[in-house]
């Protein structure tokens, strides 16, 4: 995957097609992870999650992960409002999925990420990730998500559809299709704190306790 093509123009990308309603599903649950102290962001883009993330939270100190130089470097000018000397925010240019990760982490945050993975390389990476945490530590995500009313499943299954093929194009996205969540578990293992719908159930936030995590039984792809 390759980002480098689109990163000047993904903020507008992103509003053109979806105003500022992934924007908003980014920072659902940011006022729950004030205290967080130890952060590792996984593929945050242009940096606008991150940097709304500083503003809130002014002692955290952050790892942000992502593949694009270009996109890092959105983050970087974004990031540099809020600690201008990039204190305690370490900017790794790297590929999420082999990066080696220090931690131990008390909050991991990948928005609309692990739906750019394929099944094997999101199961492996919960698994790495969840390794560097803490025991109690927190999973901030947000994803895209097939509605269970069939019109409206219908419609997302195209847009979804429609989104892949271009990034596909575009970015080399590995994906073709939505994967399966792998953090989709048998009712009585999960631990999920909070989970909000918008669009019609087409994007979800969801905050995740590590106890969950660490116990991830992926359903399998059909």
């Amino acid at each position: 995957m390759n980002f480098n093509r689109i990163a000047g123009a993904y903020r507008w990308l992103e509003y053109g097609l979806f105003g500022n309603a992934l924007q908003r599903r980014r920072c659902e649950f940011l006022s729950d992870v004030t205290d967080a102290r130890h952060v590792l962001i996984l593929g945050d883009g242009d940096g606008r999650f991150t940097a709304e993330f500083l503003k809130r939270n002014t002692t955290a100190t952050v790892t942000l992960v992502d593949s694009s130089s270009h996109m890092l470097r959105l983050a970087r000018e974004r990031v540099a409002e809020y600690r201008p000397g990039l204190e305690h925010v370490y900017l790794l240019l790297a590929d999420a999925r082999t990066v080696a990760l220090s931690g131990p982490y008390d909050l991991v945050i990948s928005h609309f990420f692990l739906d750019c993975l394929t099944y094997t390389e999101t199961k492996a990476l919960i698994e790495r990730v969840s390794a560097a945490t803490t025991p109690d530590a927190r999973w901030l995500l947000s994803e895209f998500n097939l509605p269970g009313f069939r019109f409206r499943r219908l419609l997302a299954a195209m847009l979804i559809k429609a989104l892949h093929l271009g990034s596909r194009m575009i970015t080399g996205l590995p994906t073709p299709d939505l994967p399966d969540s792998p953090l989709e578990m048998p009712a009585d293992s999960l631990r999920r704190n909070n989970r909000k719908c918008a669009a019609g159930g087409l994007l979800v936030p969801d905050m995740w306790r590590q106890a969950a995590i660490s116990r991830v039984t992926p359903k399998r792809p059909s």
